[in-house]
């Protein structure tokens, strides 16, 4: 019996096809996986046909683009239609984090390139 039994990342951009990677057991029983995202919520479905079955542990998929929220991932194999308990998981897409900037601007490692060249190295900065 195929069992999903964790799902890595479990929050990932909305925006982006990330990679999300299936831990479980009994996951190579096909010889196609596909990746069906149903929300919980809005009931938008997306659906990745990029999986990698790697093991009989561990499958990869790239996401679809889609709305942020919590979704159902289920993992279907060759022509399954429907999703069954034991190979879903949730997986909730968040809105894009944009970083405009970080604080201090200048890092240690940059600040120590910049120290005088008579600078005794055995010398403790505090």
């Amino acid at each position: 019996e195929s069992v999903v039994k964790s799902l890595e990342p479990k929050r990932v951009a909305s925006s982006r096809r990330a990679t999300v990677t299936i831990f479980g057991s009994g996951l190579s029983i096909g010889s196609r996986a596909v990746l069906h995202i149903k929300g919980i919520s809005d009931y938008v479905t997306a659906k990745s046909s990029n999986c990698t079955i790697k093991s009989d542990t561990l499958v990869r998929c790239v996401l679809p683009e889609t709305t942020h929220g919590k979704k159902t991932a289920c993992l279907l194999y060759d022509s399954e239609k429907d999703c069954a308990a034991n190979r879903t998981a949730v997986l909730v897409y968040i809105s894009n984090i944009l970083i405009t900037g970080i604080q201090p601007n200048l890092s240690w490692v940059r600040a120590l390139s910049q120290l005088p060249n008579h600078f005794d190295p055995e010398i403790q900065v505090v």
